[in-house]
């Protein structure tokens, strides 16, 4: 776009903006992938104008994990879009080119909050999706896995290291799973082994 059609599209009403959107993750090919994934999308959008884009290079961070950012110039259709894109797209940086004033009417700014509360409860309801499906399926891990160890220790006691070997656990998460089924009362310790509680008439009574 020539410097004549943006001070056009400003001047009705648009923002000029520079933008660093980065990403972590893995394999590297992915990384990338996924980012110019954003790119495209933002392209697709009516209320955005992708005017430059420059992508750096993958950066290993360790651990298999690499990351990648790209730098861009922006017209986002007004300062809701701008808020909205940081939403969106959570850039890591962003600039606000032009205009260097902003004037809002009271009832754009009416219509901007109004929209921006409705996004705003749209993440909360989201969250409290996430959180109450992570919650649901924690708990059936739980009993998932205390159930492994049971059907384990139905047999025979066993201590930690065959226990892990024997449910698939590792150690340190299984220590923890094994020091609630003890306060449960569902097992007993006893000389570094764990076996299962057997309740006698003294312990019903």
């Amino acid at each position: 776009m020539k410097e004549k059609e943006i001070k056009e599209k400003i001047d009705d009403g648009y923002v000029l903006c520079r933008t660093i959107v980065e990403i972590l993750g893995k394999p590297e090919k992915h990384v990338e992938a996924t980012l110019k994934g954003y790119v495209q999308k933002m392209k697709e959008e009516k209320e955005i104008i992708v005017l430059k884009e420059e992508y750096s290079e993958p950066k290993d961070q360790g651990d298999e994990l690499f990351s990648i950012f790209v730098e861009l110039e922006l017209l986002l259709k007004g300062i809701s879009e701008v808020v909205f894109f940081c939403f969106d797209y959570m850039p890591s940086s962003m600039e606000v080119i032009e205009p260097e004033v902003l004037n809002y009417k009271n009832r754009e700014l009416s219509a901007f909050l109004n929209d921006l509360q409705t996004k705003l409860h749209g993440y909360d309801m989201a969250l409290k999706q996430y959180k109450a499906r992570n919650e649901r399926v924690m708990k059936e891990n739980f009993i998932l896995m205390t159930t492994a160890v049971l059907l384990s220790l139905s047999k025979e006691g066993m201590n930690k290291e065959k226990l892990s070997v024997r449910t698939g656990l590792p150690v340190d998460r299984l220590e923890k799973l094994l020091e609630a089924m003890i306060k449960e009362g569902r097992i007993v310790e006893k000389d570094s082994k764990y076996e299962l509680k057997h309740i006698d008439k003294a312990d019903k009574e």
